[in-house]
């Protein structure tokens, strides 16, 4: 994080919708991710050889850029971060066999039953340009509640 023209390392921490930042041992902030924009980058500059690599989350006026030195590190981080965003392109290939009975009050006949990496999926597409703000806000609010339960989920453990 640059501060003051000098970059200080940090901990950083990812629960579902927020980013938290370890400033000391009691003391810690946190980004609300929701509605942030995801961007990464190569990035050189001869002061830091080290930092290649470079995430920056945006929202509104706030901006916040991560450098990170390894590329293993740097795949990690954005594939965490890419779990919370609003993505420009679906970049996933999914197998469509056929559009299905169910219907969306807000967006009409809109998912359609797929299959990826042998895995049958229910996908619902939206056309992303004629989205009003108060579908944006239950898509938003829905998004939010899966990754809780999704998170949840991967928290409890079977014996």
């Amino acid at each position: 994080m640059k501060q003051y023209n000098k970059f200080i390392p940090v901990y950083l921490e990812i629960c579902p919708e927020r980013l938290y930042k370890r400033i000391s041992s009691n003391q810690h902030i946190y980004c609300s991710l929701y509605k942030c924009i995801l961007k990464k980058f190569t990035f050189y500059e001869q002061v830091l050889p080290n930092h290649k690599y470079g995430i920056t989350l945006q929202q509104r006026y706030q901006q916040e850029t991560f450098l990170l030195d390894s590329e293993k590190e740097f795949r990690k981080w954005f594939l965490l971060f890419k779990r919370y965003f609003f993505l420009d392109k679906f970049k996933q290939k999914f197998k469509v066999l056929n559009r299905s009975k169910m219907t969306d009050p807000l967006f009409g006949q809109c998912y359609y039953n797929c299959i990826h990496s042998n895995n049958y999926k229910l996908v619902k597409l939206i056309d992303k340009t004629i989205i009003t703000n108060y579908q944006l806000q239950c898509l938003s609010k829905a998004i939010s509640n899966l990754r809780k339960l999704k998170n949840y989920f991967n928290n409890i453990v079977i014996l």
